[in-house]
């Protein structure tokens, strides 16, 4: 299957039926017999890590809102944990995986649902406005249970692919989950904090033991929904300038604002004027700064850089 194609997966055979039973996924055993007759040998650099937990699967749907409705966007199926759960509840499934190992699990397991495409492809790399013109129809709703340390990535990736979709739901470390809902001045508040809030509102919604996972992580799991905004929650005219004055400024978040946006102002960018400009103190640190306060920075730089 080439990188990147869509296709429905075949219909199973009458020599799989016996190998090929999704409803055993959440049995440890099961799953180290299907890894082993594929001779899969899980790879600790791709964080690949399976929810086996059923409940743990109901939580991931209900934080989902997932209806008979939606068109989702799975990333990272695996061996099809969540993809089971997520074809009995939506309208449409397509799942994404980067592992051409599993697309055989795929469609052994799931070739007799027909509201399943499959797409083996690099989510980071491939072009999914296309894909889903080619296609068709789009998602609404992306759900995904993906190694944690590109999580945020692939919701860049998403939120800039042209795509519009009403929410993301993902299974992530906790640690970081507290990092996307964090508040102005807490210690967990950070430059992630202020863009996802740019993107959408982001609402924790349950915890997931490490028991839940196979292979067992050495960390605990949390859900987290982002609600999309149909338009963000403030008017920014120039978002990479955004973007970027958030990161530096959290770059060297112990130092004033007037030292941590250094890179800013050597770029020509008129900084010191445009935090008096925006009534914000220089002497203040980023993790102090809402949401709006960036924003209102932002479009200040802009109008005292301009004249």
């Amino acid at each position: 299957m080439c990188a990147g194609c869509f296709a429905k997966p075949e219909s199973m055979s009458n020599t799989s039926e016996t190998l090929y039973n999704p409803d055993k996924l959440y049995s440890p055993g099961y799953v180290r017999d299907l890894l082993l007759f594929h001779d899969i040998r899980l790879k600790k650099n791709l964080g690949q890590n399976f929810m086996i937990d059923r409940h743990g699967v109901d939580k991931i749907i209900k934080a989902a809102d997932i209806s008979s409705e939606d068109i989702v966007l799975e990333v990272g199926p695996g061996i099809g944990n969540l993809t089971y759960q997520l074809l009995q509840k939506a309208k449409q499934v397509i799942s994404v995986e980067i592992d051409d190992r599993f697309m055989p699990v795929l469609k052994g397991l799931f070739g007799g649902f027909d509201n399943l495409t499959l797409v083996h492809a690099d989510i980071l790399k491939v072009d999914l406005k296309k894909r889903f013109d080619e296609l068709g129809f789009y998602p609404n709703k992306i759900v995904a249970n993906v190694p944690y340390y590109i999580t945020t990535p692939i919701l860049t990736t998403l939120v800039q692919s042209g795509l519009s979709f009403d929410s993301a739901t993902f299974t992530m470390q906790q640690e970081v989950a507290h990092r996307y809902i964090a508040n102005p001045g807490s210690k967990a508040y950070g430059s992630i904090s202020v863009v996802i809030n740019y993107w959408g509102k982001p609402k924790l919604c349950s915890m997931l033991p490490a028991r839940c996972f196979f292979p067992m992580p050495k960390v605990e799991s949390s859900i987290l929904n982002i609600a999309m905004h149909k338009t963000p929650p403030v008017g920014i005219a120039n978002e990479k300038l955004f973007y970027r004055i958030v990161r530096a400024a959290f770059s060297k978040r112990r130092k004033m604002l007037r030292n941590s946006l250094e890179l800013i102002k050597n770029d020509g960018y008129a900084v010191k004027e445009a935090l008096a400009a925006a009534n914000i103190d220089e002497t203040r640190r980023a993790e102090s700064l809402s949401l709006n306060d960036f924003a209102r920075l932002t479009d200040a730089i802009i109008e005292e850089t301009g004249k």
